[in-house]
């Protein structure tokens, strides 16, 4: 046709990653490079293989193991990467973000909550419009006219960690499970681990992989892990972050190429 451009479905993945991190973080890309992954104390590991695809990711893993740090599996196969002490949630396929919800429910009631980072680094205390989730409230007169009004609390019902918190609240351990067809006591043990992680010494590193994000929901579901490392304050850790495992090289190369 006499074009030079080929596409692969590394673009259709890496673009879903892309999108949600825009939306959530202005970022064009990850957060963290790859190296980061071997200093974690927790890696959650969604759509991807690396001890078949990827020998180097599939050594960081290992090194976690090493350092007693957890390895959390989301796959629908039990694949070559899971390992005894690994916690595997063998989800039904397109279930993650009913996974991931309750992951955010569980941090949002049982984590430490981070006050000055979000009210000084995100929105969660922009002052929603009542009608509309989406439309910040600004002050009508006076000598703040026009500006954003803001709740440093972070308790009053119309502010955007308050509606983030009741949105994220229908989704309980049980109906969570019960969605994705996973083990509900896996699935505890796997929030108690990301808590955990709120704590300064510690670290979660969340990896997404093509099979996770390729689907019709992965710019949403790159979003809800986005909520997560800032809830948890682990976007400015080493071993933290976010970082997507890209298709082989040559995938990537052909899609930059045109």
């Amino acid at each position: 046709l006499g074009v030079v451009h080929m596409d692969t479905t590394v673009r259709a993945s890496r673009g879903m990653v892309i999108s949600g991190l825009i939306d959530s973080l202005g970022l064009p890309g990850p957060t963290h490079s790859a190296d980061q992954i071997a200093r974690s104390d927790v890696v959650v590991l969604l759509g991807s293989n690396p001890g078949l695809t990827s020998p180097v990711l599939a050594r960081s893993l290992e090194e976690v193991r090493k350092r007693s740090g957890t390895v959390v599996i989301l796959d629908p196969r039990r694949t070559e990467t899971a390992r005894p002490g690994d916690i595997w949630l063998n989800v039904r396929p397109g279930s993650d973000v009913a996974v991931l919800g309750a992951m955010i429910s569980w941090v949002m009631e049982k984590g430490k909550l981070r006050l000055d980072e979000l009210t000084g680094y995100t929105d969660a205390n922009y002052m929603t419009v009542t009608e509309s989730e989406g439309e910040y409230q600004r002050y009508s007169s006076g000598k703040n006219k026009g500006r954003l009004i803001r709740d440093n609390t972070l308790t009053e019902p119309f502010s955007v960690y308050q509606r983030l918190r009741k949105h994220y609240s229908r989704y309980s351990l049980e109906r969570a499970a019960a969605i994705a067809g996973i083990d509900k006591v896996l699935l505890r043990r796997a929030c108690r681990l990301l808590v955990r992680t709120g704590e300064q010494e510690f670290s979660a590193c969340f990896v997404l992989g093509s099979g996770a994000v390729s689907g019709t929901s992965g710019a949403q579901l790159t979003r809800q892990v986005a909520i997560l490392q800032t809830l948890l304050g682990n976007l400015k850790k080493r071993g933290g972050g976010i970082v997507m495992a890209a298709g082989a090289g040559n995938a990537q190369g052909v899609c930059d190429m045109g």
